[in-house]
């Protein structure tokens, strides 16, 4: 972890920055405390992820050069109000939304099938509004054609 010092001189406040590779960027604002107190931390989330079923890992940030390997760990990392663009691929997943985001596929359709499920679930939008779904399919429900390609 690398740490750096940036002197506020408008106040008696000091900024530490950490940043890991691959991380978020950790900011520690100190400003006048107690010895011995600690300041507030702050990590902010990406507002725009990237997946990719095939080269991703969901130990990566999401960048799209280091993109997820799931929707779902995109769209547990991804900020209220983001982006996850996923690329064409077939994802055998549970995908639960439970925030306002843009579920978005990048050039052809990524497909969302019900293959090996653990939840009873394909797609679950669950108790949030504002989702954006854009050029993706989702395969195993329905009946008639198109259901399930958004």
């Amino acid at each position: 972890m690398l740490f750096r010092s940036v002197p506020d001189t408008t106040s008696a406040t000091s900024v530490f920055s950490a940043t890991t590779p691959g991380a978020s960027v950790i900011r520690a604002i100190e400003s006048g405390l107690p010895d011995g107190d600690s300041g507030l931390i702050t990590v902010a989330k990406l507002t725009e992820i990237y997946v990719d079923g095939d080269t991703g890992s969901d130990s990566n940030p999401g960048r799209s050069d280091t993109p997820k390997k799931t929707i779902q760990a995109a769209i547990d990392a991804v900020a209220d109000g983001g982006t996850v663009n996923v690329e064409a691929e077939t994802y055998n997943e549970s995908v639960l939304i439970n925030k306002p985001l843009t579920l978005n596929g990048i050039d052809e359709k990524p497909v969302i099938t019900g293959d090996n499920l653990v939840n009873n679930y394909i797609v679950k939008v669950d108790g949030t509004a504002n989702v954006v779904i854009n050029n993706v399919e989702i395969n195993g429900g329905g009946s008639g054609t198109g259901d399930n390609i958004f």
